[in-house]
C-alpha cells in the first residue's frame, strides 16, 4: 500500500521520511513526530490519510493552530487527495454550527477550537479514523493550548488514531506517552541553517562578517552579497512591523522587471472601496519599493497580494512580520532577522523562547534557490551572553500543559458536563488523568481541588445541578462556547443604552482591546470602568466598535482609533459573536426586548451600518457601501430594491 500512495503522489522521499516508513511508523495507530521546521512532516500526514481512507473506509481531521494555515493545506490536500477519489473539506469559523461537515468529507481541516467546539455539539467520532495534529507543541501556549488538549483527550479517549506533529521539541517522550503512541525523533532538515548573533554592529558568520549600522543597513548589505536574497524581519509588533517596513528602501536592488511587478502589487493595494485607508497608502508604498509588513491588523486581500509578490513573483525582497508568520505557514526566505528578542508581557518584557526562535530559523533557507539560510538574531551588548546561550548554544524549553488555569476549566468542565463525558466527579477526574496535564506534572491532586471548585461555582451560578446535570442554560453556554464567567455576565445583564450593550461585550474577557495612548483620558474611561486597569483600553475600543456601527469609514477609524482594517474585520466578527450569544442566553430568560436589541446589534456589528440599514444589508451583494448609497437613493427596502431592480437596472 504505501508504494502505491508514494508512486501515485509522485514524491521522492527524503531521508526523514524513509526513516519514517522503514521504521514502520506508518502502521503504528499513534505516532509523535518531533523534526525540524520544513523536514518533511505534511508526506507523513497524508500518507496517513490516504491509507486510513483507503483500508479504514474511515474519515480524517487535520487539526491546525491557525486559519491561514488551515487554508494553505485545504488547497494543497485537495489537489493531492482527489487523486485517490477523496473529499475535503475546511471549517474554521462559527462556533454554532452543526457537525454535518466531519460527515460530508473524507479528511476535514479545522482549528482546536472549532473541533472543540463541534464535540461540544455531539459531533459523531464512530467514523473518525484518524486525527492529524499539527504543531501539536502549541499545547504549551496560553491562550489556546488548553482547547487542543481537550480535544486530543476526547479523541484519544474515542479510540482514534493519532499523528501528532511538532517541531523538535525535548520532551517529546512525554507528548508520545500521553497518547499511548511511540516518538519518532529525527535531526533531519532540507536546508543548511546558520545562526548567529548581531551585536554591536557585526554579524559573523564562518565566510565573513557583515558590519551595519542598524536593520535597514543590514538588510541593504544582505542584498549586495546577493541581490535575489529574500528576507524576513521579525519584530514583536505590528506597530514596529510597519515602522521597519516605511524605513526600509531597497530600491537599488530591484530589477526593471521586479520595479514593474512591484508597482502592479502596489496599486492593486489601493483599490479599496470608499477610499484607501492610511493602512492602504503605507502598503501600496512599501509594496513600491519590493518590501512588506505582515502582521493580523491586515485584511486577506493584503495578505495575498504580499503572499504572491514574496512567494510567486520574488518581486518583494524583504517583510517585516510579526511572530504569526512562523507558525507553520510555508513562507522561505533566504535570510532571517530576528529583530526583537524582548516582548511586553503585561508587566515588563521578557525572552521569547528559544522554540519560538527557531520556528522563526526555520523559515530561513529556499531549498530550491539557496544552498543554506543564515539567521541574524540582533541583540544588545549586554544581552549578548544570555542571548547565545539561550538561542545558539541553549537546548529547547520542554512544553507544559495550560489546563490548569481557572478560566480554562471553567471552560472545559462545563462542557465535559453538559456533553454527558463526565457524570459526576469521580469521571471528571478520571478524563482529567488521561491529560496532558497528568502526565506533565505526574500528579493531579492540586488540580482534582480546583476542579471541584469549579463544580461548585457552575451549580452557583445556574449552569450545573447538584445531580451532575448541565441545565439549559450550562448547556447553551457550553454550546456556544463561552467562558461560563462571561455567560453569567450576560445573564446578570439588565440592559440600558446602546453604549451599555457595548460596554458588556468589551467587558467580556473575549473582545481584543485597542492599544492606548499617552493622553487617553483615564477619568472619562473610568466612568464607565470604574476602577479597570485596562480601563483605558476597553473604553477605546467600545468607543471604536460603536463608531463602526455608525459607518465611520476604514479610514477614519484608523486614524482615530488606530484600528487597523485587518483589525476591524476580526474585532466585529467576534463582536458579532457575542452579542448573538446574548442574544441566545437571553431568549432563554425570556428577554424578549434584549434578544431583539442584541440581535440588531450582530447584523450591525457584521456590516458596520446604522439602524436603518439592516433591512438592505440583507439583499446578497449589498455591504455598508452600497446600502447607504441606496438609502440616499430612496431606495429604503427590500422591496424596493427588487421593484427598482427589475425596472431599470441600478447604479450604485
Amino acid at each position: 500500500m504505501l508504494e502505491y500512495i508514494i508512486e501515485k503522489l509522485n514524491v521522492a522521499p527524503n531521508t526523514m521520511q524513509k526513516s519514517f516508513f522503514e521504521g514502520n511508523f506508518h502502521e503504528k495507530p499513534r505516532v509523535v513526530v518531533s523534526s525540524p521546521t520544513a523536514s518533511g512532516k505534511t508526506l507523513l500526514a497524508e500518507v496517513a490519510m490516504i491509507k486510513n481512507f483507503l483500508e479504514e473506509k474511515k474519515k480524517s481531521v487535520y487539526i491546525v493552530p491557525l486559519k491561514a494555515l488551515a487554508e494553505e493545506k485545504f488547497k494543497s490536500f485537495s489537489e493531492k487527495l482527489a487523486l485517490f477519489g477523496m473529499t475535503v473539506g475546511i471549517s474554521t469559523g462559527d462556533y454554532d454550527s452543526s457537525p454535518f461537515t466531519v460527515q460530508a468529507y473524507d479528511v476535514l481541516i479545522v482549528t482546536s477550537e472549532k473541533m472543540d467546539s463541534l464535540l461540544r455539539h455531539g459531533i459523531q467520532t464512530k467514523t473518525i479514523g484518524l486525527i492529524v495534529v499539527d504543531e501539536v507543541h502549541l499545547i504549551d501556549d496560553e491562550e489556546r493550548g488548553s482547547a487542543l488538549e481537550m480535544v486530543v483527550t476526547k479523541l484519544k479517549r474515542s479510540g482514534c488514531k493519532i499523528l501528532a506533529l511538532s517541531a523538535t521539541i525535548p520532551n517529546g517522550v512525554e507528548i508520545a506517552s500521553w497518547i499511548d503512541g511511540e516518538l519518532f525523533e529525527s535531526d533531519y532538515s532540507v536546508k543548511n541553517i546558520l545562526k548567529t548573533i548581531g551585536v554591536e554592529g557585526e554579524a559573523v558568520f564562518h565566510d565573513g562578517v557583515i558590519r551595519y549600522d542598524d536593520v535597514e543597513d543590514l538588510v541593504a548589505n544582505i542584498l549586495r552579497l546577493n541581490p535575489k536574497n529574500q528576507i524576513l524581519v521579525f519584530v514583536s509588533s505590528r506597530k514596529n512591523a510597519e515602522s521597519v517596513a516605511q524605513k526600509l528602501n531597497i530600491n537599488a536592488f530591484l530589477t526593471e522587471q521586479d520595479k514593474l511587478e512591484c508597482l502592479e502589487l502596489s496599486e492593486k493595494s489601493l483599490k479599496t472601496l470608499p477610499t484607501p485607508t492610511s493602512q492602504c497608502r503605507k502598503i501600496s508604498e512599501s509594496l513600491k519599493k519590493g518590501v512588506a509588513f505582515h502582521h493580523a491588523g491586515l485584511e486577506r486581500k493584503k495578505l495575498k497580494l504580499i503572499e504572491q509578490g514574496f512567494k510567486e513573483k520574488r518581486c518583494l525582497r524583504v517583510i517585516a512580520c510579526t511572530t504569526t508568520l512562523a507558525m507553520g505557514i510555508d513562507y522561505p526566505a533566504s535570510w532571517v532577522i530576528v529583530k526583537e528578542i524582548r516582548r511586553f508581557n503585561g508587566m515588563g518584557s521578557s525572552f521569547i523562547p528559544s522554540l519560538e526562535v527557531s520556528q522563526m530559523s526555520g523559515r530561513a533557507g529556499r531549498p530550491q534557490y539557496d544552498k543554506e539560510g543564515r539567521v541574524v538574531i540582533m541583540c544588545s551588548e549586554k544581552d549578548k551572553n544570555i542571548v547565545e546561550s539561550k538561542y545558539l548554544s541553549g537546548k529547547l524549553e520542554n512544553i507544559f500543559s495550560k489546563l490548569s488555569s481557572e478560566k480554562a476549566l471553567r471552560t472545559h468542565v462545563l462542557s465535559l458536563i453538559a456533553s454527558g463525558d463526565a457524570k459526576s466527579l469521580y469521571e471528571l477526574n478520571d478524563f482529567f488523568e488521561n491529560t496532558f496535564y497528568a502526565v506533565n506534572y505526574g500528579d493531579i491532586e492540586g488540580i482534582k481541588r480546583k476542579i471541584e471548585n469549579v463544580v461548585n461555582l457552575l451549580q452557583l451560578w445556574g449552569f450545573v445541578t447538584e445531580n451532575f446535570k448541565a441545565t439549559k442554560l450550562g448547556k447553551r453556554a457550553s454550546e456556544l462556547y463561552l467562558d461560563p464567567l462571561t455567560a453569567r455576565k450576560f445573564l446578570d445583564f439588565d440592559g440600558g443604552g446602546l453604549f451599555d450593550y457595548i460596554i458588556l461585550i468589551v467587558n467580556s474577557g473575549l473582545m481584543p482591546l485597542l492599544y492606548s495612548k499617552k493622553g487617553e483620558s483615564l477619568e472619562e474611561a473610568w466612568s464607565f470602568f470604574p476602577e479597570d486597569v485596562y480601563s483605558v483600553e476597553k473604553y477605546k475600543t467600545s468607543r471604536a466598535l460603536n463608531a463602526w456601527i455608525n459607518e465611520y469609514s476604514e479610514k477614519l477609524l484608523l486614524e482615530e482609533f488606530d484600528f487597523a482594517p485587518g483589525n476591524v474585520f476580526s474585532s466585529t466578527r467576534i463582536a458579532e459573536w457575542l452579542f448573538y450569544c446574548l442574544a441566545e442566553l437571553s431568549f432563554i430568560q425570556n428577554k424578549t426586548g434584549m434578544v431583539r436589541q442584541a440581535r440588531r446589534l450582530a447584523v450591525r456589528m457584521k456590516y458596520g451600518v446604522k439602524e436603518e440599514l439592516i433591512d438592505l444589508c440583507s439583499i446578497r451583494g449589498v455591504g455598508r457601501v452600497r446600502a447607504r448609497r441606496l438609502w440616499n437613493k430612496g431606495i429604503k427596502s427590500v422591496e424596493q430594491y427588487e421593484k427598482m431592480k427589475n425596472e431599470a437596472k441600478i447604479n450604485f
